[in-house]
């Protein structure tokens, strides 16, 4: 008989996440974070919920939540420069830059009282 394995639905647990996984993302972490926040203790808190993360479903929101954080940092950084990325405007004339926004703001805030939660 097969064992079943952790990332089996009938266990309904998520996969545990590698120490390398969780290395990766702590590094992705250490490179995106500084720049977007100043506070030493805000990245202490995400490096620690990164740590102890054992959730693959986890991981994956926090991945999108710094992508997301990242591509508002360089939109904030082109507009700076007052230079806006073609697919900023493209999106602005479409008119679904709101909706777009507003929907990746619900996500990234579940996704930080899911991190508040986990600390």
């Amino acid at each position: 008989m097969k064992k079943s394995s952790p990332s089996d639905p009938v266990n309904n647990k998520p996969a545990p996440v590698g120490a390398k996984t969780r290395r990766q993302a702590r590094r992705r972490l250490e490179i995106i974070w500084p720049s977007l926040i100043k506070p030493k203790r805000l990245r202490n808190v995400v490096r620690r919920a990164v740590r102890k993360t054992k959730s693959k479903d986890f991981a994956d929101k926090l991945d999108a939540l710094l992508l997301l954080m990242a591509t508002v940092h360089d939109l904030t950084q082109q507009e700076d420069t007052m230079n806006p990325s073609p697919a900023l405007l493209k999106l602005q004339r479409n008119g679904t830059v709101t909706q777009e926004v507003k929907a990746e703001f619900q996500k990234l805030l579940t996704a930080w009282e899911e991190l508040v939660a986990i600390v």
